[in-house]
């Protein structure tokens, strides 16, 4: 070592701060999504009984109203540099997907004499850990444990209980039903969020996140139009009153008692149409100028060249039964084992229909310009393993 490198290092290690070795530099986390709504009664609620409460609006993307509910395929993959995910083509209902293929390899491999080889069918129960999630665009209406984001549009992964409701309503089974509109911006019912923890288990703590429940949340009867970013009414009081008007009427047209009654209401729907298509174009400028496009989002995003290069490194060596952490593995006919402890996954009416028409005419003026954000998968219902 040189004279004057070594005394530098004399020097350093006479005073060292041995808080300043480098095992204990803190990794950045990894930031999370600031569009993401999160709704965890553990970690956020901020009312008495623990349960998290708000009320939410869920709205049509108004980028591309037939995908408002947008499905995410994710699959999570560990190396040696850790842990990185990618999107699936499943999302896309593709399944050509070279993940899911080499998984359908592995999990349907047979032995030479045509026996199943469940020492590869277990390794890819251990490996391929898919999760699948579905996003809606949502504005929050009322919020007292995060009033910051009272009156702001977010992206919500729709937990499996909310899914069930919503497409009970939207896609009924029996013709006898008629599909509600839960995600108008104008006749739209708010969601009354009531998330409640699980458990309180000495033995397993983990309950209390693990079986977070959404089994109390529900969708109100009356219409609530979407408001604006700062918490307020989006329309007059005029148009406000136009529009329980409105819902008055159409409700007539199917409840009347008397002819005399359901005629009047059919008449002021119909001559009222140009003035709802107005109300709705208001709406549709406001969300189009404060919101997102939710498929963009939180949908499909092809791969780059440097993961398309990782996540084919880690088919290699898994397809190989090469464990890509660099953990060695003991394999037999039957088993597959590691020699590290494994790591736990988590487990209207057909004649006229004004928000139609306003919907066409701006998909006809509009000329959309692609983007491509980075998007973290979070935590919560919906997760699945393969």
């Amino acid at each position: 070592m040189p004279k004057n490198a070594e005394a530098d290092f004399l020097n350093e290690v006479m005073g060292f701060d041995t808080n300043n070795l480098s095992i204990f530099d803190e990794t950045p986390k990894a930031e999370s999504n600031p569009r993401i709504y999160k709704t965890n009664p553990v970690k956020l609620s901020k009312s008495e009984d623990g349960h998290y409460h708000a009320r939410i609006r869920i709205l049509y993307n108004p980028f591309n109203i037939r995908e408002s509910i947008v499905k995410s395929v994710k699959y999570n993959m560990r190396d040696t540099d850790g842990f990185f995910q990618a999107d699936s083509r499943l999302a896309l209902n593709d399944k050509k997907c070279p993940i899911f293929t080499a998984w359908k390899k592995l999990h349907f491999a047979k032995l030479p004499d045509g026996k199943p080889d469940t020492a590869k069918d277990e390794w890819s129960k251990e490996k391929f850990d898919k999760t699948e999630a579905k996003w809606v665009l949502i504005q929050v209406l009322e919020d007292e444990n995060q009033p910051d984001e009272v009156g702001k549009f977010k992206a919500w992964k729709l937990p499996f209980t909310i899914w069930e409701k919503l497409e009970a309503k939207m896609h009924p089974t029996s013709d006898k039903k008629a599909p509600v509109a839960l995600m108008d911006y104008l006749f739209g019912p708010a969601l009354e969020l009531d998330v409640a923890p699980g458990e309180d288990d000495p033995k397993h703590p983990e309950r209390k996140e693990r079986e977070i429940s959404y089994s109390l949340c529900e969708f109100e009867s009356d219409p609530t139009p979407m408001m604006s970013i700062d918490g307020e009414s989006l329309f007059s009081e005029e148009d406000s009153e136009f529009l329980e008007e409105y819902t008055d009427a159409k409700s007539k047209i199917t409840k009347a008692k008397n002819a005399k009654a359901k005629k009047e209401a059919e008449d002021f729907v119909a001559k009222n149409q140009e003035k709802l298509k107005g109300l709705y174009r208001i709406a549709l400028n406001y969300i189009k100028e404060n919101a997102f496009d939710i498929v963009e989002e939180c949908g499909y995003h092809e791969w780059d060249a440097a993961l398309t290069a990782r996540v084919n490194a880690w088919l290699d060596k898994v397809s190989k039964m090469i464990d890509p952490e660099g953990n060695e593995v003991e394999t037999t006919a039957t088993e597959t084992k590691k020699t590290t402890k494994k790591t736990s996954k988590k487990t209207e009416e057909e004649d006229s229909d004004p928000f139609q028409d306003v919907v066409d005419e701006n998909s006809e003026e509009e000329n959309e310009e692609d983007y491509e954000d980075n998007f973290e998968d979070e935590d919560g219902e919906g997760d699945l393993p393969f």
